[in-house]
């Protein structure tokens, strides 16, 4: 984890962010659509 010390750890945090909206809203997806079946 040493390189989360370099100037490109803003980069990754923010990559980090942007995969866990995707996870969020993809399983809400998912949730929304297995509710909807019979």
């Amino acid at each position: 984890m040493a390189y989360i010390c370099q100037p490109d750890w803003l980069e990754l945090f923010t990559i980090g962010r942007d995969n866990e909206y995707l996870i969020a809203k993809s399983l809400h997806a998912l949730v929304a659509m297995s509710s909807a079946l019979p």
